[in-house]
């Protein structure tokens, strides 16, 4: 439906300035929240800080603590993402442990555990050879010979 010649296009000032200072408010308020919150992020990176100085006057080397601190870390992520799979998606990544023939990569040993008594992460092999009787080495994932 047209607007009546009368109308214009114009917005309403109001309306406007009324959502302005809403979003204003708003945005002092994250402003404030974020400030509070890295507040207490430097608190705790400073008691992290102070608990690295511990192991150092106990004398453990601080890079090498915190390398390890990474690793668990990432190891952590690597366990949610496998978690995050389906019963099916996990068995099939321990597949792939297999074709890769990866050691002891900690998503790997999580996705052994979708094989019962089969460790594919420690010993590299996929629980029913892929190629029976090959001789070469060439060894493919996905095929059986026929």
């Amino acid at each position: 439906m047209a607007k009546p010649a009368h109308a214009s296009n114009d917005f309403d000032p109001v309306v406007v300035n009324h959502l302005l200072a809403k979003i204003d408010g708003l945005d002092k308020d994250k402003s404030s929240e974020h400030a509070s919150y890295m507040s207490k992020v430097r608190n705790i990176l400073e008691s992290q800080k102070a608990v690295y100085d511990e192991g150092k006057a106990a004398g453990i080397p601080a890079k090498e603590l915190r390398t390890l601190v990474k690793i668990r870390h990432a190891e952590r992520k690597a366990a949610s993402l496998y978690e995050e799979l389906e019963p099916d998606q996990q068995h099939i990544l321990a597949m792939l442990a297999a074709t890769e023939k990866v050691a002891d990569l900690p998503l790997w040993r999580a996705s052994a555990k979708s094989v019962p008594g089969w460790d594919v992460a420690r010993s590299g092999q996929h629980p029913s050879p892929m190629f029976e009787g090959e001789t070469d080495n060439t060894k493919h994932a996905n095929f059986k010979q026929l």
